[in-house]
């Protein structure tokens, strides 16, 4: 296991902020989330640097968790169709 940073940015227009809501999965966390379940075929809990509100972009913003296995680094090509 090792601690993984992601460095994303985002446009926000169609969601409900970053942090994951009960009323709601239209968050990007959810989305992140989502995509870390298929690449790591387990569910990943994610932190993110901070929280936004509803239509909020971001041009940096981190994201940390917990990777079940090490690894170095993904192509691009591997998550292209996430």
């Amino acid at each position: 296991m090792s601690k993984t940073r992601l460095n994303i940015q985002f446009d926000g227009s169609r969601y409900f902020g970053w942090q994951i809501q009960k009323n709601t999965s239209l968050t990007i966390q959810e989305e992140i989330n989502k995509i870390l379940k298929k690449i790591y075929k387990t569910e990943i809990k994610t932190t993110g640097s901070g929280r936004t509100d509803a239509r909020v972009h971001a041009l940096k913003f981190y994201v940390v968790y917990i990777a079940p296995v090490s690894y170095t680094h993904l192509r691009a090509h591997e998550t292209d169709s996430y």
